[in-house]
């Protein structure tokens, strides 16, 4: 089955489906997500549902040159108003003389964090160690953001997860995958969300 075949009978299934579906698979970083580790978006069932937390905001901080750095990895909202951050707590990245952009690999901890362009304030949605470990994000809209990436749980099992996040009123959702990895799946960031750099071995 050719991709723009198999993507036309997701997004069918998801038009008919939509009620029991809380997404659906389409020409984007999800799809895109969800074609790298081969998982269905109607496998996705809701494991925490509209929680609410109270998330503080803060002066983002970065250095104008490590924001210019990481600046090609940032996703922003479709009013650029606000961009997510996956980066910058966890990789370590340079810039050689020729342009090229290297790292010696990502760290354990990573965190997710929402910008505000207006005033460079910055609030963390996810801080994840060894229990979970995010891989990209989308903007569904100007306030919904979806956060891809997998959760390990009791079993040493590897979940793939999805954690939906309303930022006006930091509601939160999550969504587990109706099957687990054994092992750790390839690494989305290195091979194909962060393919530019040239990661050392």
């Amino acid at each position: 089955m050719n991709k723009t075949y198999r993507n036309f009978i997701i997004l069918t299934l998801s038009f008919l489906f939509g009620s029991f579906m809380p997404l659906h698979k389409d020409l984007n970083e999800y799809g895109e997500w969800l074609e790298f580790h081969n998982l269905s978006g109607e496998k996705f069932e809701v494991s925490v549902n509209d929680l609410e937390k109270n998330i503080a905001w803060y002066d983002y901080g970065l250095a104008k040159e490590y924001t210019r750095l990481f600046e090609p990895f940032f996703i922003y909202s479709k009013d650029r108003t606000h961009f997510i951050d996956l980066d910058t707590y966890s990789l370590v990245l340079e810039k050689k003389d020729d342009g090229k952009l290297t790292s010696p690999g990502i760290n354990v901890d990573v965190k997710v964090q929402v910008v505000n362009t207006q005033n460079m304030s910055s609030a963390i949605l996810l801080f994840c160690g060894t229990e979970c470990y995010p891989e990209t994000a989308l903007w569904r809209n100007n306030s919904w953001i979806e956060i891809y990436g997998f959760k390990i749980n009791s079993k040493d099992k590897f979940v793939p997860t999805i954690w939906k996040i309303e930022i006006e009123d930091m509601r939160f959702t999550e969504y587990s995958y109706s099957k687990a990895f054994n092992k750790m799946p390839d690494n989305y960031n290195q091979k194909h969300r962060l393919k530019n750099i040239e990661f050392e071995k």
